[in-house]
């Protein structure tokens, strides 16, 4: 069965992805759940004829909504849950219901980041606009103010005696 998929047996839980076990004669419920997921079951019968037998279980199914990205740029990186999933403006059809991470990121812009809820065939949606990048403070700025241009020098904080003191006018 798919990896993490717990095994139940006659709904008691018997171990995770694969299980091998004693079963008495008769039938039995199988059942394979993940989180997410759609449970799967069948039904086997062990037969007093049979000393081993192997079954194969059903995985259990995902359960998917969509999400819509209409961010801009265009051709911002998408990312969900840290994965790269392509760029916007994109429509993502499967993606497993719960709550995922999106982040979306452009060369100069500042990232947005969002939680988004998936819903069972539902079409969730992140759209806006990135922001130009906020500027990292450099040791030098440089403004233009009416046509004049400023220069601004990084100061480290301080302390200072502002005025005179004796003797010093």
């Amino acid at each position: 069965t798919k990896f993490g998929a717990e095994i139940w047996v006659d709904g008691e839980l018997k171990d995770t992805s694969s299980w091998s076990g004693r079963l008495s004669f008769g039938e039995h419920l199988m059942e394979t759940k993940l989180a997410l997921h759609r449970s799967q079951s069948r039904v086997i019968n062990i037969l007093p004829t049979e000393s081993t037998k192997s079954i194969s279980l059903p995985d259990p199914q995902p359960i998917y909504g969509s999400l819509s990205v209409e961010v801009l740029p265009d051709f911002s990186d998408i990312y969900i849950d840290g994965q790269k999933v392509g760029q916007t403006p994109k429509i993502i059809p499967k993606l497993l219901i719960g709550e995922h991470k999106v982040e979306i990121r452009s060369e100069g812009k500042d990232p947005m980041e969002q939680t988004v809820t998936i819903r069972e065939g539902a079409l969730s949606s992140v759209a806006g606009e990135l922001k130009e990048e906020t500027p990292k403070f450099q040791n030098e700025l440089v403004f233009n103010v009416n046509g004049v241009q400023f220069t601004m020098k990084r100061v480290e904080g301080g302390t200072f005696l502002m005025g005179a003191s004796d003797g010093n006018y």
